[in-house]
């Protein structure tokens, strides 16, 4: 028998009395191209990957088109810069995605007699690149999402003026085509076996923002649900991102104020919505969420004056931190940021010494005291309790990652006599129970093994 403890509700949960970012240095990541914009950062463990746009301006730069950077020790430093195609072939700024090993980028791309949208993948961390090759003709790419060996690329057809959705099963080796018609997203997020999207769809009076789903690797997607008010102001921007918990979370702009609405279920149903700016300049915006936290952050042209904001809550979304400057420099632009554990990764660009660059920063976040069952941050197996024992014990194990885990009995001469786990675990604290009364007196072991981890302990069955 399995008992997994389950999260308490949020209602229990109250912002913590600090909550803060701690910020690091910020770090200047492009060195030589004129104009630097539209980065975007992927996150896999202690990996950092950060992609943007170089242009020359002036005709004399070498190191332009689509540049990329990376950081294998969490953000504290970064490699070169690398061009991983250049301005002669790319059309516009890339996109990027990233899990385990692999890396994916796509961009609109002029190859030969092709143009439409090009990949290129790494499957070792950023080192070495494929090159460059087509993949979607006349394709303007629009999202780039990727969950174990599966990469969803969500595109615009500048032909059928149409949306489309093509998916790769095996690491980015071969494409298919799941559908050539979908609506616009935004965003994509995978989810276990769900994908779930935002985009905009046609209100009453103007465009509003939509939640939609699909359980068929987005060969099919559900109707949309309308997550913004029906008003005459437009909803624009719809950014989506989710925790270890199957918590949801979508913000937007509405009339020059960023507003969100999250679902505790999955996307089964939405609490109504709420303002996280407390300004009405609130222009573009990304949105990441992990554990307890969750981030936005923005452009804002309060008073005239352009910067980036940074709202961050780390009880669910249930309230927010003050407004935070991750910079005050009044010509930054484009962030962008992710969330793992309790890093928080921001990226944008601004001017320096008049060129525009690309800067990074990492900061920490501080965990919520209330909040007792977070995720655990390493594998652990405890000593069972009680023991030695004489009916049943109770073995608890940590999960920091989702993973396939097994939990076994066995013998004094190795032989397994009981498995009381045998699945896929999301991360969590986890308990099993382990009936001795079949069993004769005498030491066993239980052991507790993923790919990541084996631990081993000893148990006694007394009489």
């Amino acid at each position: 028998m399995l008992i997994a403890f389950d999260c308490p509700s949020e209602r229990s949960f109250a912002q913590g009395s600090t909550c803060d970012v701690v910020w690091d240095s910020t770090i200047q990541i492009s060195q030589d191209s004129v104009l630097s914009i539209i980065p975007q950062i992927a996150v896999t463990g202690d990996t950092v990957h950060l992609l943007w746009f170089g242009f020359d301006t002036l005709g004399t730069i070498t190191n332009d088109g689509i540049l990329y950077s990376r950081s294998f020790n969490g953000g504290q430093s970064f490699s070169q810069q690398k061009v991983l195609s250049s301005a002669d072939t790319v059309v516009n700024p890339g996109l990027i995605a990233a899990q385990q090993g692999y890396v994916y980028v796509v961009f609109s791309a002029v190859i030969d007699t092709f143009y439409g949208t090009a990949v290129t993948v790494s499957s070792d961390a950023g080192v070495n690149w494929t090159e460059v090759t087509p993949l979607r003709p006349n394709a303007f790419p629009r999202v780039i999402v990727a969950q174990d060996s599966n990469v969803y690329l969500h595109y615009y057809d500048q032909v059928t003026r149409s949306y489309g959705l093509v998916r790769s099963s095996d690491y980015g080796m071969t494409w298919s085509s799941n559908t050539t018609n979908t609506p616009p997203f935004t965003d994509v997020l995978p989810a276990s076996d769900t994908l779930h999207a935002v985009g905009p769809v046609e209100g009453s009076f103007r465009k509003e923002v939509a939640y939609y789903f699909s359980t068929s690797f987005g060969r099919t997607w559900s109707f949309p649900e309308v997550l913004s008010q029906e008003d005459l102001a437009a909803s624009l921007y719809p950014q989506l991102a989710a925790d270890r918990r199957g918590k949801l979370y979508v913000a937007w702009n509405d009339t020059g104020s960023i507003v969100m609405r999250r679902s505790r279920n999955n996307g089964r149903s939405w609490i109504p919505e709420i303002k996280i700016s407390q300004e009405n300049k609130a222009l573009f915006l990304d949105l990441a969420a992990d554990n307890e936290f969750v981030t936005v952050v923005w452009e804002s042209t309060l008073g005239g004056a352009a910067g980036i904001r940074l709202r961050s809550s780390n009880d669910f979304a249930a309230s927010f931190c003050p407004i935070a400057l991750p910079t005050t420099n009044t010509t930054a632009t484009g962030p962008t940021l992710t969330i793992v554990n309790t890093q928080l990764h921001l990226v944008w660009s601004e001017e320096v010494n008049g060129h525009f660059e690309i800067l990074y920063r990492r900061g920490t976040l501080i965990e919520n005291p209330d909040i007792i069952e977070r995720p655990p941050k390493a594998f652990a197996l405890k000593q069972n309790y009680p023991n030695p024992f004489n009916g049943i014990t109770r073995i608890r194990y940590d999960i920091p990652e989702t993973t396939y885990v097994q939990l076994t009995i066995y013998n004094i001469l190795g032989q397994a006599v009981s498995r009381l786990v045998n699945e896929v675990k999301l991360p969590g604290r986890y308990e099993a129970l382990f009936s001795g009364s079949n069993f004769p007196t005498g030491v066993y072991f239980y052991q507790v093994r993923t790919t990541q981890f084996i631990e081993t302990r000893k148990l006694v069955i007394l009489r």
